[in-house]
């Protein structure tokens, strides 16, 4: 299960105003306009859908192991914690890690367990899955999913987290009656 997602930026140094003096080695520092994209993809991974507001607590240096915390806050209104880490500093580019702070299931997983759960429960396949939100690797969480099957039909379901053993998360897939 991946939590975080690497994106290079270039590392340009801020210059302020009314400063005294000004040191040439100092590592540049990476505005936090410039760590939104490292936001925005990893949310688009995580949840399916854009990312509504991400903030950071201020600018990262630009040298390797430098971290800033950060906040998505999703279209309901939930923050979840993040942080934007330099992987690496090459070339004056950066490379960022975008990660949540807890163990989350990307859509791409939930939809694979979906499909096959799906499959499991019904015997017909899951021609398309789309699942969307952000959903913690935690046992009782919940993402809502919309199938479609090889039969036509369109079903919403509930992918649940039912126990976690080790970083692997156990599925529970919640069907209506039909």
């Amino acid at each position: 299960m991946r939590r975080g997602l690497l994106l290079s930026v270039a590392a340009l140094p801020i210059l302020l105003a009314g400063c005294s003096s000004s040191s040439s080695s100092a590592p540049a520092q990476i505005p936090a306009q410039n760590l939104q994209p490292a936001l925005t993809n990893l949310y688009q991974q995580y949840a399916g859908v854009a990312m509504p507001k991400g903030t950071c607590d201020g600018t990262v240096v630009a040298q390797e192991g430098s971290a800033v915390k950060c906040t998505i806050t999703d279209g309901a209104g939930t923050a979840w914690p993040a942080t934007v880490t330099v992987a690496k500093v090459h070339d004056g580019n950066a490379d960022l890690n975008a990660a949540f702070v807890d163990p989350m299931i990307s859509v791409a997983d939930a939809n694979a367990n979906v499909a096959t759960l799906y499959k499991m429960f019904t015997d017909a396949d899951a021609t398309k899955v789309a699942c969307v939100g952000l959903q913690k690797a935690a046992p009782a969480s919940v993402r809502p999913c919309v199938v479609t099957d090889s039969t036509g039909k369109t079903v919403k379901v509930s992918l649940s987290v039912s126990s976690v053993s080790g970083d692997k998360p156990a599925f529970q897939l919640s069907i209506p009656n039909s």
